[in-house]
């Protein structure tokens, strides 16, 4: 055969392979943003249990002014107004008299223009008895229409809304606050006065009680209910019609203080305190269909704190809540930016993140190993080296592969680590220094892996893990400057860090790696980094391992076709030793040679299903006879390219 029967035999030799399609990934409907948080207030000892609402171009929040958290006997209602959300003034100090504790307040506007708080009051001689409250202004300043009592005594009317279609004031009460269990009731008011029995038994589960409540544009309602049993999970409900018939679900979330909103396209947000595994306020997601809660945002807080209002204004959700994460119980004000989600990835790339991709329910392992011995499970990976060789500190990682799809190729991969702070208070050298990426030897198990152990009794055979000496891929980072030069750092694609994701993937293991700066341990100075691990509150910050695959022989971009980009790559790395599939090696050989370039031409134009015979344009086909001809050239010949391109007789 010549070379030129050869080029034809390419030509109608073309075939097309399907493309697998990866595993399908949890489609999140929107990205939040924490644009700024502030402290608007502080005055009393304990301020805490807010809401917010915009009322006649202004803005309202209300909270309550105490000693403590629990009934104290002076705690008292305060609502500050704002023009801007910066500058507060106080427009309100409530009470029920002095035999009476002030519990949480929540604001609404009334069909008839005028601003509605509703509370509770708790008797100072009797404790957990309570009676539910309402005031009304005009103006959001004279404060003397109330307070009226409403609802049945010992039912805390808690959850109150405003239907937006009928004006009639719904709210879920639960009690008997003196007695257990627990349940709840669902009531409705024409004037927020009088209320009637709605649905005398909400949730047939004891011991429920804070419940959001809300009405969503097309009619339906929402209820996410508080479980006060101490277990993990909550009550998610749904009704239509005239809200007497309810659905309720369990989701495996805890919360406290709920609040709901429905964005601009109807997605469900809640804000909330989550428990697991820290005390925080956060906003989540609401998957109505699958009944799943997804953590999107963990707000600034931490151990008491929660009772959020939300307010959607201006194109941006704004976010009342307080807090004692700086010591002090006090009120905050956060602005959050909702942005359209991530485009669809391309067919071939899949990303690796606890709890997130392929889909909310995958788990990793990651954990830091000290020579301190300490168990490292936590929200944390801390890399480096204490001053004067005190500590060192490495991390470890493991990523289940299997949701790749059999037969796949991979062209790139990368890790990704986002920074939780700069190393200013440590303090550590500001400087640069190398963080390397090595391939573990051995598995480990995430809450038991130490410095000196693997497992609980499996010791490594070097302490500080068994690691593959020359990384697969390093970068360079300033550990004082780590979260403002950040925040997120990434260790690129390597042939090295491909082989590895190949061989793991075709042994059918997981990827465990392990970080470590080696300059940095070197240092008789403080130098140390601290990022998310996969147990942060905020799931997009979690460990991220993304990996560019392809099902298509010939494929070397990854792009899901193969084409002249692909015989380019081939050209160029034409002949080279220690290749991987991005640089033109298809059969695995690690040469880039004239079995690769037979595979290219056999799948010619091959992409994600069968298309018939494709003939390469004009300019590909000259492509490839360049790289034939350079194929054939007598002094890189291989004898299966001269049975190829010259008779078998020459």
């Amino acid at each position: 055969m010549g070379m030129f029967g050869f080029v034809r035999y390419i030509v109608t030799g073309l075939i097309c392979l399907a493309l697998a399609s990866p595993a399908s990934a949890a489609a999140l409907p929107f990205r939040l943003e924490l644009i700024e948080v502030n402290k608007v207030w502080d005055v009393g000892p304990h301020n805490a249990f807010t809401d917010l609402v915009r009322f006649q171009d202004q803005w309202f929040l209300s909270f309550r002014e105490a000693n403590a958290h629990a009934v104290s006997g002076d705690g008292d209602l305060r609502v500050i107004r704002s023009a801007d959300g910066v500058v507060w003034e106080s427009v309100a100090l409530l009470d029920y008299g002095p035999e009476w504790d002030m519990r949480d307040g929540k604001l609404h506007v009334t069909s008839d223009g005028r601003l509605m708080l509703n509370t509770a009051a708790a008797p100072l001689a009797a404790t957990s008895q309570r009676q539910s409250l309402v005031w009304f202004t005009d103006d959001g300043l004279d404060w003397s229409d109330g307070p009226y009592p409403v609802g049945e005594p010992n039912w805390w009317l808690w959850g109150v809304e405003v239907h937006p279609t009928s004006g009639d004031v719904y709210g879920v009460g639960y009690g008997p606050t003196t007695s257990h269990p627990r349940t709840t009731r669902l009531y409705r008011s024409t004037d927020g006065i009088a209320y009637t029995t709605l649905v005398p038994t909400l949730t047939s589960d004891p011991e429920t009680g804070e419940t959001a409540l809300l009405f969503r544009d097309n009619g339906s309602a929402v209820a996410l209910v508080r479980d006060n049993t101490g277990a993990e999970r909550s009550l998610l409900g749904t009704s239509s019609g005239d809200y007497t018939d309810w659905t309720f679900r369990e989701i495996d979330k805890r919360v406290g203080g709920p609040e709901l909103i429905e964005l601009p396209g109807g997605a469900i947000l809640a804000a909330s305190r989550l428990y697991d595994p820290v005390q925080r306020t956060s906003l989540s997601w609401i998957d109505l269909e699958t009944g799943r809660m997804t953590e999107l945002l963990t707000l600034p807080s931490g151990g008491d704190t929660s009772y959020p209002g939300m307010v959607w204004h201006n194109d941006e959700l704004w976010v009342s809540y307080y807090s004692s994460h700086e010591e002090k119980t006090s009120i905050y004000l956060a602005r959050v930016r909702v942005t359209e989600p991530e485009l669809p990835l391309p067919a071939g790339t899949m990303r690796f993140q606890e709890s997130l991709y392929p889909d909310n329910a995958y788990e990793a392992g990651a954990t830091q190993i000290r020579t301190d011995s300490t168990l490292g499970e936590s929200d944390l990976l801390i890399i480096g080296e204490a001053a004067d060789h005190e500590k060192t500190l490495r991390s470890v990682f493991s990523f289940d592969l299997s949701s790749l799809p059999a037969g796949a190729h991979v062209v790139s991969v990368s890790l990704t680590l986002r920074a939780d702070r700069d190393e200013t208070n440590g303090p550590s050298v500001d400087g640069q220094f190398v963080l390397s990426l090595h391939q573990l030897e051995k598995s480990f198990v995430e809450s038991e892996a130490t410095w000196d152990q693997w497992a609980e009794g499996q010791p490594w055979d070097t302490p500080g893990g068994d690691f593959v000496d020359t990384p697969l891929t390093t970068l360079e980072a300033n550990p004082y400057r780590l979260l403002s030069q950040g925040p997120d750092y990434v260790w690129e694609s390597t042939a090295a860090f491909v082989r590895a994701v190949q061989t793991a993937l075709a042994s059918s293991e997981p990827l465990d790696l392990l970080l470590r700066t080696p300059d940095g341990e070197a240092q008789n100075d403080r130098v140390v980094y601290f990022f998310h691990s996969d147990d942060a509150g905020a799931l997009d910050t979690h460990p991220l391992l993304s990996i560019v695959y392809t099902t298509i022989p010939g494929d070397a971009t990854g792009d899901g076709v193969v084409d002249a980009d692909d015989a380019r790559v081939l050209a160029q790395n034409w002949l080279a030793h220690d290749a991987i599939w991005s640089m033109g090696d298809f059969n695995g050989d690690q040469i880039v040679d004239d079995l690769d370039a037979s595979v290219l031409a056999a799948h010619w134009n091959g992409s994600g299903g069968p298309e018939g015979t494709h003939v390469p344009e004009p300019g590909s086909m000259t492509l490839l006879m360049m790289l034939l001809a350079a194929w054939c050239l007598p002094s890189t010949l291989t004898r299966r390219a001269r049975l190829f391109c010259w008779p078998r007789s020459v």
